[in-house]
């Protein structure tokens, strides 16, 4: 009775630890698989080329920080486009000025493409060069919406009214005349991507992120633990089959 009670027991440990050699085995198993394939591909980088090429997943980025916060504000200008993206200003996806508070309004006066933001105005040719900054404009209140009246002169809603600008810029005056604040428009998609490629470096190199997988630095402050975790369930693995494999013999 006693020794049917001992085998139990012996049966029951034996059950135990291959339960856990099996869920271990198959943790370390898969870190050792990324271990493995990433070690591979960052010992062939150069044959890859993955100094060359770059990760543009946009999941990926953003986890490292280099995706917007927000979209980009968009607004047609003639048979343009005007898109603002966090502090900096693109013409058809070009960039063309950065530190750029947010647009109050666009338009084309002159021939010159005008940006408005709440007291500066921006002055770019067709191909985007800066021709003139204005900042501090002579105008009560904060420019809320910016436009070209039916005149040809510049009009002005502020928080204190409209206002009509010369011809040459260099003085405002009341107007009844009224411009209402024009919503962003969606951005097209190309133009879109070309901001988004600007606005990340064209993304990382995918020795980066590789190296990053293989030290498990992808995963924050704690991914070089998980790989030291992967190492510790390996010797777990080993020392727990050398365990089941000594109790088998015994039998």
């Amino acid at each position: 009775m006693a020794r049917g009670k001992q085998r139990k027991k012996v049966f029951s440990t034996n059950r135990y630890a291959y339960v856990w050699h099996k869920r271990i085995g198959l943790v370390a198993s898969f870190l050792v698989v990324v271990l493995s394939l990433s070690g591979v591909a960052l010992m062939h980088s150069d044959q890859l080329l993955l100094d060359q090429h770059n990760m543009k997943n946009r999941w990926v980025l953003d986890w490292y920080g280099l995706d917007p916060e927000s979209d980009p504000l968009t607004y047609r200008v003639g048979t343009g486009w005007i898109s603002w993206l966090e502090g900096s200003l693109y013409f058809n996806g070009n960039l063309l000025a950065e530190n750029v508070a947010e647009p109050r309004g666009t338009t084309i006066h002159n021939n010159l493409i005008i940006v408005a933001n709440a007291s500066d105005l921006y002055l770019f040719t067709k191909n985007g060069e800066l021709v003139e900054h204005i900042r501090g404009l002579e105008l009560p209140g904060e420019i809320l919406a910016m436009d070209t009246g039916p005149n040809g002169h510049l009009l002005a809603l502020t928080s204190e009214g409209s206002f009509q600008s010369d011809f040459e810029i260099l003085n405002w005056y009341p107007t009844e005349l009224t411009v209402e604040p024009a919503p962003p428009r969606p951005t097209p998609a190309d133009i879109e991507e070309a901001i988004l490629d600007n606005y990340r470096g064209h993304g990382l190199p995918w020795s980066r992120v590789l190296l990053d997988v293989h030290t498990g630095r992808i995963l924050g402050n704690w991914g070089p633990y998980l790989m030291d975790a992967a190492a510790l369930c390996l010797l777990i693995l080993a020392g727990s089959g050398i365990y089941n494999w000594i109790r088998n013999r015994r039998k």
